[in-house]
């Protein structure tokens, strides 16, 4: 998880560092792959939130 999320961090820092259509076009990549990802990371952030408000336990119900 680290991993990927510095992986993505040094390719958009790549992509801000370089100039000219080449990094325009890479830059234009990298976000749509960010983009899905994001989304998926989104999904799964909220099966889990889903997942916690079922299971009845004290610190759930102390929260909401």
């Amino acid at each position: 998880m680290k991993k990927l999320l510095s992986v993505l961090l040094a390719a958009t820092t790549v992509v801000s560092l370089g100039g000219g259509q080449l990094s325009t076009l890479t830059g234009q990549i990298m976000t749509s792959a960010i983009c899905r990802s994001t989304m998926t990371m989104a999904r799964i952030s909220v099966a889990i939130m889903v997942l916690v408000a079922m299971i009845p336990s004290p610190l759930t119900r102390k929260s909401m």
